[in-house]
């Protein structure tokens, strides 16, 4: 049937791979400076949707209202103390971060299926330390590669 129809065979190839591509990858564009110098304002990367995510990695996550691209800092077990304006994980200093005047020091422990993200541009990102923790389930995928 789809020799003597090519038309048809390119559209039912074409769609198959549509169907392929939005079950496992997905494209996002860049808004904003938080993740320079990593990926500046208006890159598009390529996220895998099936990837589960790890520690260090660039995620693309479904905040509040819109969406994010942001790197996971810390996991499940994982403790983060923010001290005068010092981010500490589990005890080791991450380098110092902005908490825009707030000098009170919050500890949290992360549970199952909770990230803690933040924007590679520590000084211009508004991160878990605005929104707070991140689940699972609100990480759409995986960064895998700048477009």
């Amino acid at each position: 049937m789809f020799k003597k129809h090519p038309v048809l065979c390119s559209i039912a190839a074409a769609a198959v791979a549509v169907i392929i591509f939005q079950l496992f990858w997905g494209i996002a564009v860049v808004s904003g400076n938080s993740m320079s110098p990593s990926y500046e304002d208006g890159d598009l990367v390529l996220f895998n949707k099936r990837e589960n995510p790890e520690k260090n990695q660039a995620v693309v996550a479904y905040v509040g209202d819109k969406y994010v691209i942001k790197r996971i800092v810390a996991v499940q077990g994982d403790v983060i103390t923010i001290c005068d304006n010092i981010l500490l994980i589990n005890g080791e200093e991450q380098g110092s971060v902005d908490t825009d005047g707030d000098d009170r020091e919050e500890s949290i422990t992360l549970v199952e299926d909770q990230y803690f993200l933040m924007g590679d541009n520590r000084e211009n990102s508004k991160d878990s330390r605005i929104y707070g923790v991140v689940y699972r389930c609100q990480i759409i995928g995986v960064v895998a590669k700048k477009l």
